[in-house]
């Protein structure tokens, strides 16, 4: 190769550099993308969109700036005064009634039976007091309480209730084949008799707490009682399992919704409830600070002095015999629980029923193993299905923007701040200085913050995640231009040093113009 073709070659070759300097950040920057998305950043910006499961037991961490910022923007657009669903004075229609492990009698919330008792009796109040429907935030299996007869007299006296009940129905989980079209079978539980007022719904919750668990697509148990026969060793195929029954719809509505259902009717039939409830979609909500009772308080200052008591003079070690109890007895045994409590007086019974009469009231547990995630702390699940039930009842639901909307302004965006870096004149030179085209990078992020704020007045709402990772893009993109900018004038600078060669010598000159052609040979000199 001569000295010319190698002069030649290094422009080309220094051609390509330039190209490659000028598109190798799109690589690390749709990276930095794509991991902000798919990443775990639960603790700052929210879940993955993608590795986000309804289904999961592992419920969304709910203590990050994500969940912060949306409790407080989504309280911006749905408050209840603005909406004033409730057809009366009685708002808000919802009181929670918590079973506390501090004040309840020790051993209430790990025996099964005990619970089961105490559950009933609190059904009876709550019945005198007058409520106007009843929800308990449990579910009932059929072999957890191992006396049968304390599991009749539970049914018996629930069944009785003139005040609608709203009973917690068991599910697990199916098989990872079958989560293509639901996750969840229904588990055998508890039936009541023909013609009571209880009625079921599913108490599972969607891993990320800020959403009302409408609907489930469950299907019916699939379990057998019968052993599975052996197949003998000579390749016969096994005999194939047996594929999961899809439950009639109303069998997998959630808690809240049964109960919103049986208050009022009207909500079945409901535009906004009808839509969600088609498309499949648990909305988000906001939550309110509905009144809070003690179980043992509404309890104890419901009931007549002894009104439950076996024997009120008997000594505290007298057992009681469950087997010889008639099913029309009381559920108790020994000195009742209320003893210790003080009879209450005309004005404190008076601003109980204010909190139960023509309201639905939530029973739940208030304990460690019921605690769930929320924004700003835990609280136990019985205030979320509490707030469930208001928000379904004032149709108070937020959609989230979906993720194919989100994903095309996200790349929209992309190329907008592109553009703005990568426009040049027809002399090679950027029209915007790094600086300018950052300033415009950042005047279109705020116009997507406005699109996301006005989108919540159509109470849709846009993941942080999106906003987030418009800011990285930005920011990255600008310090990636800068440095660019900065590195090419300081090349340009020591190039510039290069050529002057020397302290002292003169820089050498441009090289003299070839003669025109047809003028004779310059004369050779001697």
């Amino acid at each position: 190769m001569t000295e010319a073709a190698e002069v030649d070659s290094k422009p080309a070759e220094h051609g390509a550099l330039r190209k490659f300097r000028r598109l190798w950040p799109v690589i690390p920057l749709v990276a930095i993308l794509i991991a902000l998305m798919l990443a775990d950043f639960n603790d700052f910006m929210g879940y993955s969109p993608f590795a986000s499961d309804p289904c999961g037991l592992q419920e969304i961490d709910q203590s990050g700036l994500s969940s912060s910022l949306y409790n407080y923007l989504a309280g911006r657009v749905l408050h209840p005064p603005a909406i004033a669903a409730s057809p009366n004075a009685n708002y808000p229609n919802v009181s929670i009634v918590t079973i506390d492990a501090n004040t309840a009698p020790p051993g209430l919330l790990t025996n099964a039976c005990d619970s089961r008792r105490f559950v009933a009796r609190l059904v009876d109040d709550l019945n005198s007091l007058g409520a106007a429907l009843i929800v308990v935030d449990k579910y009932y299996s059929t072999d957890y309480c191992g006396d049968p007869s304390m599991s009749g007299q539970f049914i018996a006296r629930v069944g009785a209730s003139k005040v609608p009940v709203v009973v917690g129905r068991p599910t697990h989980a199916l098989p990872t084949a079958s989560q293509s079209s639901g996750c969840l079978a229904l588990s055998p539980g508890l039936v009541f008799p023909k013609g009571s007022k209880v009625h079921h719904g599913l108490t599972r919750l969607n891993s990320d707490t800020l959403k009302i668990p409408l609907h489930w697509p469950v299907f019916k148990d699939t379990s057998s009682p019968l052993p599975v026969p052996i197949q003998p060793a000579i390749g016969l195929p096994a005999p194939p399992e047996p594929v999961p029954q899809p439950a009639k719809d109303p069998e997998g509505n959630g808690l809240a919704l049964v109960a919103a259902e049986t208050y009022n009717p009207a909500i079945a039939t409901a535009d906004k409830v009808t839509k969600l409830l088609k498309a499949q979609i648990h909305p988000y909500t906001t939550f309110l600070n509905l009144p809070n009772l003690d179980a043992m308080a509404v309890l104890c200052n419901a009931e007549p002095a002894h009104k439950y008591a076996i024997d009120p003079g008997a000594p505290a070690t007298q057992p009681a015999a469950p087997q010889a109890v008639p099913q029309t007895t009381p559920l108790a045994s020994g000195p009742d629980l209320c003893d210790a409590w003080v009879i209450p007086t005309a004005s404190q019974l008076a601003s109980l029923k204010g909190y139960v009469t023509g309201k639905i009231v939530v029973i739940g547990d208030l304990s460690e193993q019921d605690m769930q995630p929320f924004p700003g702390g835990l609280k136990p699940g019985v205030f979320l299905q509490a707030n469930y039930v208001q928000s379904i009842l004032d149709q108070r639901f937020l959609q989230m923007i979906p993720l194919w909307l989100t994903l095309s302004f996200l790349l929209l965006y992309v190329i907008c701040v592109y553009c703005l870096y990568w426009s040049h004149d027809i002399h090679g030179e950027p029209h915007l200085s790094p600086e300018q085209a950052g300033l415009g990078s950042l005047a279109l992020l705020l116009i997507l913050a406005g699109i996301s704020f006005a989108a919540l007045h159509f109470l849709y709402y846009t993941p942080v995640w999106a906003l987030w990772g418009a800011g990285v893009f930005m920011v990255f993109r600008y310090l990636e231009a800068s440095g660019h900018h900065r590195s090419r004038h300081l090349l340009a600078h020591l190039t510039g040093h290069q050529h002057a060669g020397p302290a002292g010598s003169a820089p050498a000159g441009p090289p003299s113009p070839p003669p025109p052609p047809g003028s004779p040979p310059p004369e050779s000199q001697d």
